[in-house]
């Protein structure tokens, strides 16, 4: 068992005026404690490159779409946000569809333009992007065991796998559109779009969905669990001194692209991340903002409410009362920065 922090608060203790060996030793426990501790724990919320097909993911949402969907509406009904227009995943799939990639034509059909947006965990996507709110509501989603996943990136590589984390010939996922459960879009250039680098998980097909569930006692554990090791990680913070995590959050996407973080708090913390906004710098403020959020999560509200497959009511179904997908966006290709950009339709 490594150092806990009761044993080097022990140790320090009993460090007080004690010869230099002593206070060099206790120092040396504490210093193992601070390097350790958070270790585990935030590499359990890092994405595996070799494995990005996974059945759980999770999203925010407003109350008013809460309502929507509590009332019997669809888990996905908008191909376009009203407050953000056209989303960079879908002008990066538009720009390669219209240069001819089968994959992204694929990805760009009618039936799978409605989507929602996710992430492995709570989280890491609770605080929004800088100057934008997704939710304080939270679903839970698991895709069906036949689902597959798609990788993309912005630079327009295309990979897919399934739940097994066995590789999916594209060939295959352009003749079974179907089977698409979520893409996974890695936003890895800079000069895509104004939000900077991030990732996501796209949920662009509702009958890939097995189940989805928020006011759950389940929804609360995973909440809590996430409470637990973030609260977890704040006693360290505060113990060891938050300059021994600091690290710009602009470093996360070259974190992305590392084997492992090497032993290093703020490589694991930044590996973790979605979105490398302001408001993700490891810092006890943004902790402590970031705690607050998920307490404030409304798990109980209304009572459970599960919709899975199978044992949908007539009013769940997802063809009911969904808006017409509008036009795909319209893009120009931009020379300056080397890809397409979204132009509005007149």
């Amino acid at each position: 068992m490594g150092p806990t922090l009761a044993h080097a608060q022990k140790a320090s203790d009993a460090a007080v005026d004690a010869p230099d060996a002593v206070v060099s030793a206790a120092q040396s426990e504490l210093a193992a404690f601070c390097r350790a501790s958070p270790i585990h724990m935030l590499r359990a919320f890092a994405p595996a490159p070799d494995r990005y097909a996974v059945r759980r993911l999770y999203t925010w949402t407003t109350g008013a779409q809460m309502a929507g969907i509590r009332a019997g509406g669809a888990l996905l009904t908008r191909s376009v946000s009203p407050e953000r227009g056209v989303s960079i995943y879908d002008s990066v799939v538009a720009g390669l569809a219209a240069r001819g990639d089968r994959t992204a034509q694929t990805l760009a059909l009618p039936r799978l333009r409605r989507a929602r947006f996710a992430w492995l965990h709570p989280w890491p996507t609770r605080m929004g992007w800088d100057g934008e709110e997704y939710g304080d509501h939270l679903l839970r989603v698991e895709l069906r065991a036949d689902a597959w996943t798609v990788r993309l990136t912005g630079s327009g590589a295309f990979s897919a796998m399934d739940l097994r984390g066995e590789a999916v010939p594209l060939e295959e996922v352009s003749r079974h559109p179907e089977r698409i459960g979520a893409v996974y879009f890695i936003n890895d250039r800079a000069n895509v779009g104004a939000g900077g680098q991030y990732r996501e998980y796209v949920l662009p097909n509702e009958r890939m969905i097995a189940a989805w569930d928020f006011d759950d006692m389940s929804v609360r554990a995973d909440v809590e669990s996430n409470l637990a090791a973030l609260r977890a990680l704040r006693f360290w913070l505060s113990g060891c001194g938050d300059g021994l995590a600091r690290r710009p959050v602009s470093d996360a996407p070259a974190a992305w692209r590392l084997p492992g973080d090497d032993g290093d708090v703020a490589t694991a913390w930044l590996r973790a991340l979605a979105m490398p906004g302001a408001r993700y710098e490891l810092t006890l403020a943004n902790l402590d903002v970031l705690i607050g959020a998920l307490v404030a999560t409304p798990c109980f509200e209304g009572g459970r409410v599960t919709n899975a497959t199978g044992r949908r009511r007539r009013s769940l179904d997802p063809r009911a009362r969904l808006p017409p997908v509008g036009p795909p966006p319209r893009l120009v290709y931009d020379g300056a920065i080397g890809t397409y950009v979204v132009r509005q339709r007149r």
